[in-house]
């Protein structure tokens, strides 16, 4: 029974060793950058989404959509040069000229000539369809409608982006204050602990007492590290949206 108590007690050491090496703050604002990121959210969230709005592939779509509709807009009112063509002939060869004077009247053999020579022509060709014509204005409105309705999905996925970062980034702040606490009660459990360990070395506490004070630890262990994964997570998901290392986005704000 003795060694089976030994067993359990070097096993419980063991297990707090592990866990002490694993806590700590390396996610928790310890740079200049990480406290300006949860110390002034006023100065740094307009950055965040600027920097989002800057990489999001959502507002070049848009952008692109937006161009395509001036282009259609430029060919819509030159439309009617459609209609318009430059027209050119280049003959070359033998012309035949007739003359009438007096002597021709009495020589009428030589009033006729031939002659070779070159001839080259230009012209415009106009033709109109009418429904062109007619339709020209309403051509003109439909793109005009068509850029404000571009511009306008632009607005509204400039606006989700704002609400995304926002968002991200409150969920990233409370996460952080909840590792606060979470080392904070990490620390208290484990001086517990170590008291706990002193208490059955010298006999008194039961075993059963040593068991439990190690099982709490090792819950509040596993709950830190748990938040500080999710703390991880936040700061990968908001760096992905605003499209930039925080710290390199937050370094001289």
């Amino acid at each position: 029974m003795k060694k089976l108590l030994l067993l359990l007690f070097l096993s419980t050491l063991t297990l707090s060793a592990l866990y002490a090496q694993r806590t700590g703050t390396e996610y928790v604002a310890d740079s200049v950058w990480q406290k300006k990121l949860f110390e002034s959210p006023d100065k740094i969230l307009p950055v965040l989404i600027e920097a989002a709005l800057q990489h999001a592939p959502e507002v070049e779509i848009e952008l692109a959509e937006k161009e395509i509709v001036n282009q259609d807009a430029i060919i819509a009112r030159k439309a009617l040069l459609s209609g318009v063509s430059l027209v050119s002939a280049y003959n070359y060869g033998t012309a035949g000229n007739l003359s009438v004077t007096e002597s021709t009247i009495n020589n009428p053999v030589n009033s006729f000539t031939t002659a070779k020579s070159s001839r080259y022509t230009v012209g415009v060709n106009l033709s109109l369809p009418l429904d062109k014509v007619f339709t020209r204005g309403n051509q003109l409105k439909k793109k005009q409608i068509e850029l404000h309705q571009t511009e306008l999905n632009q607005k509204i996925k400039e606006n989700d982006i704002r609400k995304e970062v926002m968002g991200l980034y409150q969920e990233l702040v409370l996460t952080n204050r909840i590792l606060l606490l979470s080392n904070e009660s990490l620390n208290s459990m484990q001086i517990h602990k170590k008291m706990a360990e002193k208490e059955f070395v010298e006999g008194e506490i039961p075993v059963s007492e040593i068991v439990r004070v190690s099982e709490m630890y090792t819950k509040a262990a596993v709950s830190n590290e748990e938040v500080k994964s999710k703390l991880k997570s936040m700061y990968l998901l908001l760096e992905q949206r605003v499209g930039v290392k925080l710290s390199k986005l937050l370094i001289g704000k």
